[in-house]
């Protein structure tokens, strides 16, 4: 067990890294070849993007993975259930974004050029619902290394498509760039399902799907709706963000313009930077998960792995904020060619070390199944975002976005605990 667990690591390790690092590049080759104008749209557009994929998966990938782990349970029918209901609400949710989106870009979002990257989306939300249900079946089942391979097919396909495009159609509008900035994540989904189809072996004589007895909708639904209603929180927070921010700061005279150049370099640089520890905080949610299951009635090891994995996420924020603190302007400079943002990513470095710890309680509440613990936890969280995104944006103005994120990052810390606490401690039955 140990060894599977240690050659688990290694191998999530190596495909999250190297997935954040084509992710960096991507950035980096968007911000050079969309401008800072460009870049801003596209970050302009993400939140919605988040939202929208939220909304169509809710979840279901999650429970899956959780389910196929679980050897209670029938593979087939899992994947059964989750593909079916994975069709649903993906249809549904494409339905209401085709409706939706042009309102979104001309009122809420106050920037009609986002009307065509969000159109885009319409192609990249089912295919990204697609690949997270096989890739969870493969994590489930502990497949990593096929988890590996086929993650550096979709970088790699996603990033050669965004060289393509933005280089062969320079001279098109802003948002017919961004635009294809999302029709290249849409091809690098696409490579990824085709190369998962490629390891799922289906005997000649035997169907994977299996509709002879009733689906499980109910198991599906315990684990995926308390989470969903977080992470829809969080998302529908996000999509609110540059809303409220547009909002108030025109009401305060400044320009769009201005506005979508500050907010692209708060959440296209500063945010990205601070954030880039945790592709390797994520291995140790999936490491952990597995761990804390199996242990789940042995509150002696729960703790050891519990504080295992504080320390570990810990020690990996550390450096992180060592250099984004000493070096800002170098770390900004060498990336994206841009020291803007450098005295944000400075101060908002130390503090930011309190979202890596939020890992171990994440994957310890989902072991225990307390769903609805984490449920009011993210209402009272995202409800204080947004009061304080509010309230502080006239008075903070861009910087508001970082400020606002750490005292909720804090509240669901604090909270996490206190509820962890007691399961443990005072209702072991």
């Amino acid at each position: 067990m140990k060894k599977k667990t240690i050659q688990s690591f290694f191998i999530l390790t190596f495909t999250t890294t190297l997935s954040k690092i084509f992710n960096i590049l991507n950035r980096i080759i968007l911000s050079h070849l969309l401008g800072t104008a460009g870049f801003g749209l596209y970050m302009l557009v993400m939140p919605t993007l988040g939202l929208s994929i939220t909304l169509s998966q809710i979840s279901i990938p999650s429970a899956l993975f959780k389910l196929i782990a679980d050897p209670h349970y029938r593979n087939k029918k899992v994947i059964t259930t989750g593909v079916f209901l994975t069709c649903i609400t993906t249809m549904i949710m494409c339905l209401i974004g085709f409706v939706s989106f042009p309102y979104i870009a001309s009122h809420l979002l106050q920037n009609k050029d986002a009307l065509l990257p969000l159109r885009m989306l319409l192609l990249f939300v089912p295919l990204t619902s697609i690949s997270s249900i096989i890739k969870n079946y493969f994590l489930g089942k502990q497949q990593h290394k096929t988890i590996a391979k086929t993650q550096i097919t979709e970088e790699v396909v996603r990033l050669l498509a965004t060289i393509i495009f933005l280089t062969v159609f320079k001279n098109k509008s802003l948002s017919f760039l961004v635009a294809l900035s999302f029709l290249a994540m849409s091809l690098g989904e696409l490579a990824s399902i085709m190369h998962l189809c490629y390891y799922i072996e289906i005997p000649m004589t035997r169907s994977i799907f299996d509709f002879s007895e009733p689906l499980l909708y109910h198991d599906f639904f315990r684990i995926s709706l308390p989470l969903t209603g977080s992470r829809l929180l969080h998302s529908l927070t996000s999509f609110l963000e540059p809303i409220i921010l547009t909002t108030i700061l025109v009401s305060l005279g400044f320009s769009m313009h201005s506005i979508q150049l500050e907010y692209g370099m708060m959440s296209g640089y500063v945010m990205s930077l601070i954030t880039i520890p945790t592709f390797l905080t994520t291995v140790i949610y999936r490491l952990l998960l597995p761990l804390f299951l199996e242990h789940k009635n042995d509150t002696k090891k729960i703790l050891h792995y519990f504080y295992v994995g504080l320390g570990v996420c810990f020690l990996i924020a550390l450096p992180f904020t060592f250099m984004f603190y000493f070096f800002p302007e170098t770390c900004l400079s060498f990336l994206y060619h841009t020291t803007q943002g450098a005295s944000y990513l400075k101060y908002l470095s130390v503090p930011f070390i309190l979202y890596y710890l939020q890992t171990p309680l994440a994957a310890l509440m989902q072991a225990y199944d307390l769903n609805k613990a984490m449920f009011i936890i993210s209402i009272m969280e995202c409800s204080l975002e947004v009061f304080l995104l509010i309230v502080l944006t006239p008075y903070f103005k861009i910087v508001s976005i970082g400020i606002t994120l750490l005292l909720g990052i804090l509240t669901n810390l604090i909270l996490s605990a206190l509820c962890l606490y007691f399961k443990l401690f005072h209702n072991k039955e």
